[in-house]
């Protein structure tokens, strides 16, 4: 009777252990945000990812802001994991570019742009320095 009983208990625990385990794709999930140098005028442009689960696939809410720029521009991309672990942005006829989750760092890597978990302290610091660019930029014409 004892020897069941652990044995079920055994079972029992290999069960929920292996039905609870974290889906890999979940790291991808949240809102993520990083800075990378814009391509009109050299200065800090904010890039913020926003990916959500979409069944078995993702979705990717993609906003830049740059000092050149007034107003952010936003897209909406599907993508899916890869077997390798990678997020590959679905652009239809253009190239597919891929989302690389780093582990040891809780990061993500988009086109050499690092991307971090977004937090209302890293979003305010990033918008600063964006408007300290555009200020030293307009006091040099």
């Amino acid at each position: 009777m004892q020897k069941s009983f652990l044995l079920f208990l055994t079972m029992a625990s290999m069960v929920f252990f292996f039905g609870c385990k974290i889906n890999p794709a979940d790291k991808f999930v949240g809102k993520w945000i990083g800075v990378t140098k814009s391509f009109w005028d050299g200065g800090p442009e904010v890039v913020q990812m926003n990916i959500e689960k979409n069944g078995d696939n993702f979705l990717v809410k993609l906003s830049t802001s740059s000092s050149f720029t007034s107003k952010p521009s936003e897209i909406q991309i599907g993508a899916s994991l890869t077997a390798d672990g990678k997020l590959k942005l679905d652009l239809g006829s253009l190239a597919n570019e891929m989302v690389v989750y780093n582990e040891r760092e809780g990061t993500l890597l988009w086109k050499g742009t690092v991307l971090q978990k977004e937090t209302p302290e890293i979003f305010t610091r990033l918008k600063e320095q964006q408007r300290k660019f555009k200020e030293e930029k307009a006091g040099k014409y």
